[in-house]
């Protein structure tokens, strides 16, 4: 009944033959669900670089509860440190449902990483897959300050993220140092 009320929603926002990409960050904790609810659900795993992951979630307002992580960079460390491994674990149980697509490679030669995607999908390769597009969905009730909305490259550029901290949260992120 849940995967029925789901599909029935998602329908709603994209009518076939259109695709329904739910790409919020939390939804790794539900692939064991999804999995089990929609078996035929097609999983792609956007794997990309720990501070671009880190600064992608650091600068988007998500505005709801389980998202607090998202609004501290050591809180983002640690977040990614339990994402890392709860994917090694999903990967583990769950062999060959799950396509990893390395964002960086989307971005400088699509073609390949598309086709592949494609592939996985069960779906047909048209040239149009090329065709820049706007990925990212507004999120969140309203917007947060004004600072915390700034491009990707001005954040970095801005010493928001100075050198040491990006050391430090790459390093928290890799796992290095903490024991817990």
């Amino acid at each position: 009944a849940l995967a029925a009320e789901y599909l029935a929603g998602a329908r709603r926002l994209a009518p076939p033959p259109l695709r329904l990409l739910d790409t919020m960050p939390l939804n790794l904790m539900q692939i064991g669900f999804i999995r089990l609810a929609l078996p035929n659900a097609v999983i792609l795993h956007c794997v990309r670089d720990p501070l671009e992951h880190a600064v992608a979630i650091y600068q988007k307002y998500f505005g709801r509860p389980g998202y607090e992580f998202s609004t501290d960079l050591g809180d983002l460390a640690a977040y990614y440190r339990l994402y890392r491994r709860l994917m090694a674990h999903w990967h583990a149980v769950f062999p060959g449902a799950i396509l990893d697509v390395d964002v960086a490679a989307l971005r400088r030669a699509p073609e390949a990483p598309m086709r592949a995607i494609l592939d996985f999908c069960g779906l047909d390769w048209h040239p149009p897959c090329l065709a820049p597009f706007d990925p990212e969905p507004e999120i969140g009730p309203s917007p947060p300050p004004a600072d915390r909305l700034a491009p990707y490259r001005d954040l970095l550029q801005s010493g928001l993220l100075s050198r040491d901290s990006q050391s430090g949260l790459l390093s928290r992120a890799a796992g290095e140092g903490d024991h817990a």
